[in-house]
């Protein structure tokens, strides 16, 4: 009964070691949807179609979303 324990035991100790090993030699990817928020960051969202400056309280720039620049378009 002792010789049974101890197999399974050592069965077991060796089926964990080797899913351990497996797990540790497999990449760690990352996924598609997280590289194109890296590169969306990298790049910036917004493009100034002009340069304003900040000597008035005009609006100088009004984009599509309701955001605006104020000031003096210089550029």
């Amino acid at each position: 009964m002792k010789k049974y324990i101890i197999t399974i035991l050592i069965t077991i100790s060796i089926a964990v070691t080797y899913i351990f090993q497996l797990q540790k030699e497999t990449p760690n990817v990352m996924s598609d949807l997280l590289l194109e928020n890296v590169d969306a960051l990298a790049r910036g969202e917004v493009d100034i179609p002009g340069v304003c400056a900040a000597i008035s309280s005009e609006i100088c720039i009004l984009f599509d979303d309701g955001y605006f620049l104020t000031g003096v378009r210089v550029a």
